[in-house]
């Protein structure tokens, strides 16, 4: 399996058999914004790793083109990590989905949404390993 360390403390999930799973689950946080999903890392398959998030993005070409997609999903890389590390669980595996909103948003805006998301997924949702 390869997975790509993106910084000091999250893995950014690549491969399209782990979208979909998390898509499955139906643990979902919704904002004009974005969209939040979680499931447990038991589900996917994947390896613990200490004091390691498991992230992955997905800005779709309705968003516009390569430019607007690429500022999108370097705000994103920015925020979620930093909402993770304050809010989140290390026994699941997080995937957010840009809306067109996110790519006229206020930086404050996306940063909020992401932080009430991985909150309301941590509370409402056991992530507990399988």
């Amino acid at each position: 399996m390869r997975l790509v360390h993106g910084g000091n403390n999250f893995v950014t999930l690549t491969k399209r058999a782990h979208f979909v799973k998390i898509q499955a689950s139906e643990t979902k946080f919704i904002t004009p914004r974005i969209i939040l999903l979680g499931i447990p890392l038991g589900a996917l398959a994947l390896p613990l790793i200490p004091q390691q998030f498991y992230i992955g993005f997905t800005v779709t070409k309705t968003i516009g083109g390569a430019v607007e997609r690429n500022s999108v999903k370097r705000r994103l890389r920015q925020l979620l990590p930093e909402a993770l590390s304050l809010h989140g669980n290390p026994l699941a595996a997080y995937a957010v989905i840009a809306r067109k909103a996110a790519l006229k948003s206020d930086f404050t805006d996306l940063q909020t949404d992401l932080q009430r998301g991985v909150k309301y997924l941590c509370s409402k949702h056991s992530f507990s390993p399988s």
